[in-house]
């Protein structure tokens, strides 16, 4: 991955994990890479870049990427 790229990639993680950790993201809510890309005015593999490091971190659900309710606890 190129450098640029992954400046893009923590980006992206950064600002999606400050909207769900502001609760700016309503649970449940489905996030899709285009919008999320264009929100961001970057493409979209850094944003799915960042979307499957939340995933992996539980922060978003698994196959369909929606918005999983997390307590303060789970967070820290």
């Amino acid at each position: 991955m190129a450098e640029r790229e992954q400046n893009l990639s923590a980006k992206a993680y950064d600002v999606l994990l400050n909207m769900l950790i502001n609760r700016e993201l309503p649970v449940n809510s489905v996030l899709q890479e285009r919008r999320l890309a264009d929100m961001l005015t970057i493409s979209r593999t850094p944003v799915r870049d960042a979307l499957n490091k939340l995933e992996n971190e539980g922060f978003i659900g698994r196959r369909t990427l929606v918005v999983k309710e997390f307590s303060i606890r789970e967070l820290i």
